[in-house]
């Protein structure tokens, strides 16, 4: 069974590449990962990887409430 862009697993997901979560007016949780680029992409920065994310979070679709995971 796939998800949007992940892959379903009976077990918690991983915490060490989340750089961010998005709270949803539902009471559901968004995650942001870091991920490597696709073939003959170039890297997003961290800056332009959260940036993307907050946006994302908090657009007229979703309208969720972003926080980064920076200490």
């Amino acid at each position: 069974m796939r998800g949007l862009q992940g892959k379903f697993q009976e077990k918690p997901c991983a915490d060490d590449k989340v750089f961010g979560t998005c709270a949803l007016e539902d009471g559901e949780f968004k995650r942001y990962y870091h991920r490597a680029p696709a073939a003959g992409q170039k890297a997003e920065t961290p800056e332009e990887a959260e940036k993307k994310a907050k946006d994302n979070c908090e657009s007229e679709l979703l309208k969720g409430k972003f926080t980064s995971a920076k200490k």
